[in-house]
């Protein structure tokens, strides 16, 4: 499972792991030699030094909506617009980040925002940090643990829902409440937090075997 990767890469036995007196506990890193492998490949190829690692090429007969337009003139207009949004999104940064995640636990998760976004939602300004005033197209990559999809779809193409859990300060979850038709009761949020001044977040499984389980006043808001 993913909690036994991470054990593996951080170097550490799992609880059904005993031994007697006198045994080495030494654990081989040899996981984390191969994470460290592949992550440095993948990066190779997706990051190359000079250039880019995708490109954009017109189809053998294009077709533009204009046919004074070259297509050739166009498709160079398309690469530097992608370019740009690419560098806004901050990709290649949270290609980075998110890749030794991958390469640990053989799943990483990514969401497009859909479209040029000039009304995000509440959840999107709050939790994706996208402004309203210079709309662009972003993706958002999540940890795995914190992705719940539907339990009773068969495939991906039958998933009705999928939650995502998202961990807040107080101030944050009043910024969530405040924002204009958010759906939130903002009265209903300031008794949670009256209520609940340590938060109520509490230690999944995961946070626990992985000693993530330090968030004291934070928040727990699915999405």
């Amino acid at each position: 499972g993913w909690i036994d990767n991470w054990r593996a890469v951080s170097g550490e036995y799992g609880p059904e792991w005993n031994f007697d007196d006198g045994q080495s506990q030494v654990f081989y890193r040899r996981p984390r030699e191969r994470v460290d492998a592949a992550v440095a490949k993948i990066l190779k190829i997706t990051q190359p030094i000079h250039g880019r690692a995708w490109n954009l090429k017109p189809s053998p007969k294009p077709m533009t909506a204009d046919p004074q337009i070259d297509p050739k003139e166009a498709m160079k207009g398309m690469v530097i617009q992608i370019a740009d949004h690419w560098q806004n999104a901050d990709i290649d940064g949270q290609w980075e980040e998110y890749l030794p995640h991958m390469a640990t636990y053989g799943t990483i998760i990514a969401r497009r925002i859909v479209g040029y976004k000039e009304a995000p939602t509440r959840m999107e300004r709050l939790l994706n940090k996208i402004g309203d005033k210079k709309p662009k197209p972003q993706v958002k990559f999540f940890r795995c643990f914190d992705v719940y999809p539907d339990p009773d779809a068969k495939n991906i193409k039958r998933m009705g829902y999928v939650h995502i859990r998202h961990i807040l300060t107080a101030h944050q979850l009043r910024d969530l409440a405040s924002m204009p038709g958010s759906g939130f009761d903002k009265d209903q949020v300031e008794a949670l937090i009256e209520a609940k001044p340590d938060g109520n977040w509490y230690a999944e499984e995961f946070e626990t075997a992985m000693r993530d389980d330090r968030k004291t006043g934070k928040y727990v808001v699915f999405e």
